[in-house]
């Protein structure tokens, strides 16, 4: 799927959930994240199938382990951006202040570098999947 820029909350907030498959929620974080962010943000994954997730892990990509991935649910309580910028350590900081600042989780819970960022940066959620309530 081509990534989609987020818009302003207004004009397409059905057509985001609706499309990447991901908990409203989720949806409303990363609009807040978009309205607030120097920068343009683009979503590039929500809900995975289990083989895409495989097919992830296989390539070397991030990809928890499948009991635990907040893109095996649907709605999806993860997602994936990308950002029009150059990701310097000082943006995906930014980006993870901004992610903070929204309510969500930044980077997983997964392992961080030497700067506290988080290696798999570019990825936001509601919190680990086996402890969040998945209803809409």
């Amino acid at each position: 799927m081509l990534p989609q820029l987020i818009q302003p909350y207004e004009t397409d907030f059905c057509g985001l959930i609706s499309r990447w498959r991901i908990h409203p929620r989720l949806g409303q974080g990363l609009f807040e994240i978009a309205a607030r962010a120097p920068f343009s943000v683009s979503i590039i994954s929500g809900y995975r199938s289990p083989e895409k997730q495989r097919q992830l892990e296989a390539a070397g990509r991030p990809a928890a382990d499948p009991a635990l991935s907040t893109h095996l649910s649907c709605p999806a309580g993860g997602a994936d951006v990308r950002l029009d910028v150059h990701p310097t350590a000082n943006v995906k900081a930014e980006f993870g202040r901004l992610a903070i600042a929204a309510g969500l989780r930044w980077g997983g819970g997964g392992p961080v570098d030497q700067d506290g960022i988080p290696v798999d940066w570019n990825h936001v959620d509601l919190g680990p999947r086996r402890t969040y309530d998945w209803s809409v």
